[in-house]
């Protein structure tokens, strides 16, 4: 699927599929994995995964799944400084995943 960069849409995360889920790195810089659902994101250009075929990148819009990503990232490992300027928006996802929204 060839997705303008910047468009916005929805990426739907799956359980148990690990090329299905919506991934995001913590704040030690390791993965983290969202919980399944529909997250609006604007797109950011991608890259190619010789696994995993075309994989995206994004930026989620919603402030409630960014909190909820905050929460699934802060590992404890790093001071509380760090942790309060931990921005964990940057998403990863495969494009057969994304839904663009007709209205952008």
């Amino acid at each position: 699927m060839d997705v303008d960069a910047y468009a916005i849409g929805f990426v739907t995360a799956e359980d148990g599929a690990s090329l299905r889920g919506l991934y995001f790195s913590d704040d030690v810089g390791g993965t983290a994995r969202l919980p399944a659902g529909r997250y609006r994101v604007r797109v950011a250009p991608g890259f190619r995964d010789y696994e995993g075929g075309t994989r995206m990148m994004g930026e989620l819009l919603d402030e409630a799944d960014v909190e909820v990503a905050r929460k699934l990232g802060i590992t404890g490992y790093v001071a509380e400084a760090e942790a309060l300027a931990y921005n964990p928006t940057r998403v990863y996802f495969g494009a057969q995943q994304f839904t663009p929204d007709s209205r952008y």
